[in-house]
């Protein structure tokens, strides 16, 4: 197979890049030319994890200080300031990180451009360099992501003097690792390849904290509310409810958040401020998380039901569809008392019917194609492309 140049681009949010590790390994592992590019937040871990990275675009920061700054002004309705938020998060980073993408793009020439979903600078570096354009999902579609998207695409091709890309987006390549039993029919127009899901990944240096090996023989449950929304108070909470029942809880507060502000613990808590999930879930019964996208799908790859706590973002969507396979139990933000949580932990551990929903999800799971795969037909595809140019 021909050597090829991919240019891989993402937002700097770890929801965002790590979704699309396994086509980046694949990538890398079948011998060819690969880029990373993505915010400076993320950079020093994927260079620890041996990829070749381009740091472009604002800090992150930047853009959610921009938000917050923009949300003092209450927006009309609640579609408004969906798009207002999509605009602050997303298309305006995206417009910088255009500018910064699109000479070293020009001067690279890849062959094929594979952004996440909410990244559009790198669909702006594949039209001025030829090169095939992949979207790369997250998750579940969240409603309305359509019409969003084109607020985005509007305000990105208003910003930067270039046509409007949206029916290119309507109509492109998708690699969805969301299983199909899962996700929501919103891209019915889109070229839609699933790639399958992974838990996570594992460098060699990689090791369980020694308080998580050292935790009570007892179902596990991993409490987790990622690497975004942490609330420290909220988790201090759940473990107050919780801690008494028959279980060990592996919990993680976030990376920079010192897992000691949860206060002294009994014996079957352990906490850290991050691990990677991929050490944890083979260990775990079940999952009590802000139902994030990787560490939803990371669960359901390991047949593990869930206690979905929605905070923000996909995380809403996210906890609907889980709720209605039956693979989990979902408590909205105001429903989050001590009681219903305990009754939802004990709930998905001790009825079967979650863990046969979760299962279900699994195996839907390991029939999707691997990332290899995927790889060597998009690979294919881009040199069909160039020689039919």
């Amino acid at each position: 197979m021909a050597i090829m140049r991919l240019l891989f681009t993402a937002c700097p949010l770890v929801g965002h890049v790590f979704p699309m590790l396994p086509l980046l390994d694949a990538a890398r592992d079948a011998g060819h030319e690969v880029v990373l590019a993505t915010g400076a937040e993320l950079v020093p871990d994927l260079q620890r994890h041996g990829f070749t990275t381009w740091t472009v675009g604002p800090p992150l920061g930047e853009a959610v200080a921009g938000l917050a700054a923009a949300s003092a002004v209450p927006a009309a309705t609640q579609e408004e300031q969906l798009g207002r938020d999509a605009v602050h998060l997303f298309a305006r980073p995206a417009v910088r990180r255009a500018l910064d993408l699109l000479p070293r793009a020009t001067a690279w020439r890849p062959e094929i451009v594979i952004s996440e979903i909410t990244e559009l600078a790198g669909r702006e570096a594949a039209c001025a360099t030829g090169a095939l354009h992949v979207t790369h999902g997250f998750g579940t579609h969240v409603p309305g992501t359509l019409a969003l998207a084109r607020v985005m695409f509007d305000h990105v091709s208003s910003e930067l003097g270039t046509p409007d890309r949206r029916h290119a987006f309507e109509t492109g390549l998708y690699v969805d690792p969301c299983p199909p039993g899962l996700q929501s029919p919103q891209f019915a127009d889109m070229d839609i390849w699933p790639v399958r899901p992974v838990s996570g990944r594992i460098t060699p240096e990689d090791r369980l904290p020694p308080q998580f090996l050292e935790l009570p023989e007892a179902p596990l449950v991993y409490l987790t509310l990622g690497t975004v929304f942490n609330d420290l108070d909220l988790v201090r909470g759940m473990l107050d409810a919780i801690q008494d029942l028959p279980i060990s809880i592996a919990v993680t507060t976030g990376p920079g958040t010192d897992p000691a502000l949860l206060g002294r613990r009994p014996a079957n808590v352990a906490a850290a401020s991050f691990v990677p999930q991929a050490l944890l879930l083979p260990m775990a019964s079940a999952v009590v998380s802000h139902t994030g996208s990787g560490t939803m799908l990371g669960a359901l790859a390991s047949g593990l039901p869930q206690v979905c706590l929605p905070r923000g973002a996909d995380q809403f969507a996210n906890a609907e569809h889980v709720h209605a396979t039956g693979a989990g139990i979902r408590l909205l933000p105001d429903d989050v008392t001590p009681d219903r949580l305990r009754a939802a932990v004990s709930s998905v551990l001790d009825d079967p019917a979650y863990a046969r929903a979760a299962a279900a999800l699994k195996s839907e799971i390991a029939a999707m194609p691997p990332a290899a795969d995927v790889l060597d037909d998009l690979v294919n595809l881009a040199h069909s492309a160039r020689r039919t140019a």
